[in-house]
């Protein structure tokens, strides 16, 4: 009987337990369950989309401006390791700027947000009796930002660091050294009617204010009347404009070509502005900005009361140097190395997250030649465009993307023979998404609708707000590419490129805006 007893008592109590562990159990098969239900509906919702993005990009294919176009457009979501969309995204595209996501996401995970880029003071001799027996020297970084803000106010920085060593005198010259990067500032497959402009400037070892100078002109009141060069700035003493612009259409906004090459002061101003305006502002590229940069120091040291003996000059190429074309000056002179040279003071950048951003959101094609080449200065010790472009090969190899078809020319996307995959592309940017660095090259990206070259995208539709992304444009060249928030929050990775598209540009604009619109309205 007390068998039974104690049998029926631990039946009793195995029976409650059993129940009572059961019941997470049973939670848990539920939730399974639920969890399988919720991915099914959206992995349903998905190819429903998917389809939908499919049947708009094949009837946009069909338009008679994109008949004889190369379009390609590839996208996958954020957390998945298959693409959810793919058009012609193996083809092999001119880029134009969105190049520049590969340059400054390169630069940003070799080197880090915080990276700084220095440009030194130094002289070389001795300083006796408030002499300086020898030359005073601008050591470039390579910069692409120094004197952006304000330069007079850099020089006058520059002025007081030579004043504190109690300098009245110097007997040598000021000196640019911008042997960090080599002497190609400009790429040999740029075209022509590019490297005159502010858009075309080129990447020295010292930059100077952006390398611009900027042209204020007045047009006349009718298209074809002849306009007015009313200011150049900052002047430039040795510069001659011949200006043969031309009024044009009242909206026809900045249509000018300046023609000239680098370290020639002779420029030809072409193309229109529109008419009817009494100021507008075009920008050109400073032909020789290394040497820009010591002609004002030097200035703004006279100023100030300290006498400098000579010209002011550039070292470059172990010692060659060259100055302004002027008739009273010598084409070139030569410069023995200067040993022992005696530093006091540095000038650093903004951090490399913040130059980042700026040439992300304004496209300056500046910045990102010079990270492409600083990075190979810093990882290959060599400062120059080839060296960059193979840094950039090995390290996107190494995370596992595939290059073939893939063809870097410059950092920035000006080279019509910068040329990639869609997929290629999107595979970097969704690798990119698991970088530390990551949340800085998110924001490095401007926001459709809002701000930096794609503000006016998607005005007042399901995209404006929701995506960032970087937009790249020239001639019969249109692309975008970025991240976008669905409307459940998980982030779409997406490539949209177009080259040899009929019809004007901003039509081309208008079908991407569609995409863009579709797949910010995507459910999940």
């Amino acid at each position: 009987m007390r068998y039974r007893q104690y049998f029926s008592l631990f039946s009793f109590v195995f029976t409650v337990l059993n129940f009572w562990f059961a019941i997470p159990c049973l939670g848990q098969k539920i939730a399974v369950a639920d969890s399988l239900k919720f991915i099914h509906q959206r992995d349903s919702l998905r190819r429903v989309a998917a389809d939908s993005l499919k049947n708009f990009l094949q009837q946009m294919q069909q338009e008679p401006a994109m008949q004889h176009a190369t379009f390609g457009f590839a996208a996958m979501y954020g957390k998945a390791d298959t693409v959810l969309v793919a058009h012609n995204a193996q083809q092999s595209m001119a880029t134009a700027s969105v190049m520049k996501t590969i340059t400054t996401a390169t630069a940003l995970n070799l080197l880090g947000k915080d990276f700084r880029f220095l440009t030194h003071l130094a002289y070389s001799g001795t300083i006796k009796d408030s002499t300086l027996q020898g030359n005073l020297y601008v050591t470039g970084g390579g910069d692409p930002t120094l004197g952006i803000d304000n330069k007079d106010d850099l020089l006058c920085e520059w002025f007081y660091s030579v004043e504190k060593l109690g300098i009245k005198r110097i007997t040598g010259a000021v000196i640019a050294d911008d042997n960090i990067f080599d002497s190609k500032a400009i790429h040999n497959r740029w075209v022509w009617e590019d490297i005159g402009s502010g858009y075309g400037a080129g990447s020295y070892g010292l930059n100077f204010h952006e390398n611009l100078y900027y042209l204020r002109l007045k047009s006349g009141d009718k298209e074809g009347d002849s306009t007015h060069l009313l200011k150049v700035y900052p002047p430039m003493d040795s510069l001659v404009l011949y200006n043969q612009i031309k009024a044009g259409s009242p909206n026809s906004g900045d249509n000018t070509i300046i023609y000239g090459s680098p370290q020639s002061y002779t420029r030809i101003l072409t193309g229109t502005i529109p008419a009817k305006r009494n100021e507008f502002i075009v920008k050109g590229a400073i032909p020789d900005p290394p040497l820009f940069c010591v002609q004002e120091l030097t200035k703004t040291l006279k100023i100030n009361g300290i006498t400098v003996n000579q010209t002011a000059q550039v070292q470059r190429n172990k010692g060659y140097n060259l100055v302004a074309k002027n008739p009273n000056l010598p084409d070139t002179l030569q410069l023995q190395p200067q040993l022992n040279l005696q530093r006091f003071h540095t000038t650093l950048s903004a951090p490399l997250g913040e130059v980042i951003k700026t040439t992300n959101y304004k496209s300056i094609n500046l910045y990102a030649e010079s990270l492409l080449r600083i990075v190979g200065s810093t990882i290959k010790g060599n400062g120059t465009t080839e060296a960059g472009v193979q840094v950039v090969n090995d390290y996107w190899q190494c995370k596992g993307v595939g290059l073939q078809g893939f063809f870097m020319e410059d950092g920035s996307g000006l080279s019509r023979f910068n040329a990639l995959q869609p997929l290629q592309l999107l595979k970097m940017m969704k690798l990119q998404m698991n970088e530390r660095n990551f949340p800085v090259f998110y924001q490095s990206l401007p926001v459709v609708g809002e701000s930096g070259t794609v503000k006016n995208l998607c005005k007042k539709t399901a995209a404006e707000g929701k995506i960032r992304a970087k937009s790249g444009s020239m001639t019969r060249v249109r692309c975008y590419t970025g991240y976008v928030q669905t409307q459940s929050g998980e982030p779409l990775v997406f490539v949209i490129m177009a080259n040899n598209y009929g019809g004007a540009g901003s039509e081309m604009v208008q079908r991407m805006e569609k995409i863009m619109v579709l797949l910010a309205g995507l459910p999940f």
